[in-house]
């Protein structure tokens, strides 16, 4: 019985059909024309320089597949009922899903004949192109609305892979170094900062524009000295820099990894692009030490020196974070309220980095 109302190939004959009316009428009225273009399941009509009768003629078409269409929906509840009265439940459940697609397409083409007739009740500017599309791919369409709504959620900034630069602050919040750590003088154009935040937990307090944001990094920091020094406890275990008067170092570095963690309260401002927001986030982080070495190279020919301590650096410590964005331009900067060194163990320096996100996950 179903062989006698295939569906689908009677959807198929109804949009050869449409194709072929489409067709007659953009060769009759060229250059204004009307045309109707079947691509990976979808039928879009497009009007261009032609106002209400182009318009006009594309409400026609909708509403004569719709009326084809709900003939179909009237012959299928017949015959579903026939059907029951036979007790053939099997082809009862195929006919089930053949009539919830045709409901799902009557009332796209009802949705695209309303846009239509706002579209004329407007005014029509016949310079402009009107395009409207169905959409009769089921899987498409929810991967589309899927989309839609992840960016129309609250999405915060932490996951990603930033680089800057690295320098130390005194207590007063100057980059003077205090007397006891001149040795930490740094070379900032290579004293370079890595972040790899590789997860993220956003906890929206309004859907779509502010929440917090937590999550977890890895932060590598390279510290690359100015002065031919290595890094040595005194008789009384403070760190200090000992000057090395034979070598001149091509590269002597102290080289950290902390994981971290944040918690970050950002707000998201709508601007006048869409699906663009600029962003500002503040908050704290939290670190642990993973290890720290420093390394020293005279040139590329000799051996590296490479010697892993603890160098008294603090094994955890906190800071405040700040971060600002908008499209491909993201900036961050940290700094640690905690000194590089253990208290009363190593000068009084706390680490600032600033630099750029260059990839958000």
């Amino acid at each position: 019985m179903l062989n006698q109302f295939n569906f689908k190939a009677m959807k198929k004959m109804m949009l050869l059909a449409l194709l072929i009316s489409v067709f007659t009428i953009a060769n009759a009225q060229e250059p204004d024309t009307t045309r109707i273009k079947m691509g990976n399941k979808k039928i879009t009509i497009i009007s261009k320089n032609q106002g209400e009768k182009g318009l006009n003629t594309g409400r026609e078409n909708f509403e004569k597949e719709l009326k084809a269409l709900e003939d179909s929906l009237k012959n299928f509840e017949n015959k579903m009922s026939q059907m029951r009265e036979q007790g053939n439940n099997d082809e009862i459940i195929i006919l089930e899903k053949e009539t919830e697609e045709i409901k799902k397409q009557i009332e796209a083409l009802n949705k695209g004949i309303e846009d239509i007739k706002i579209q004329i009740e407007n005014d029509f500017d016949v310079d402009n192109e009107f395009e409207h599309e169905i959409d009769i791919d089921d899987d498409h369409h929810d991967r589309k609305e899927e989309k839609k709504k992840r960016k129309s959620r609250f999405e915060g900034h932490w996951a990603g892979f930033e680089v800057g630069i690295n320098s130390f602050m005194n207590p007063d919040y100057t980059f003077t170094l205090p007397t006891d750590g001149k040795f930490l003088e740094l070379n900032t154009g290579k004293s370079w900062n890595f972040n790899l935040n590789f997860f993220e937990q956003n906890i929206p307090i309004h859907p779509k524009y502010f929440g917090f944001v937590t999550g977890l990094g890895v932060n590598w920091n390279v510290y690359s000295f100015n002065q031919d020094i290595k890094l040595v406890k005194d008789a009384t275990g403070y760190m200090t820099g000992e000057e090395v008067t034979d070598t001149d170092f091509n590269k002597n570095t102290l080289r950290t990894i902390y994981l971290t963690a944040p918690l970050i309260f950002e707000i998201q401002i709508p601007t006048n692009k869409r699906d663009k927001r600029m962003y500002f986030g503040a908050g704290l982080t939290g670190s642990m030490k993973i290890s720290a070495r420093t390394k020293q190279e005279v040139d590329e020919h000799s051996p590296k020196i490479e010697h892993k301590s603890d160098f008294n650096l603090a094994s955890y410590r906190y800071g405040v974070t700040a971060r600002l964005g908008y499209g491909a331009l993201r900036l961050f900067a940290n700094y640690d309220l905690v000194p590089l060194f253990k208290k009363n163990l190593g000068p009084e320096v706390y680490p600032f980095s600033a630099g750029l996100v260059l990839l958000n996950f």
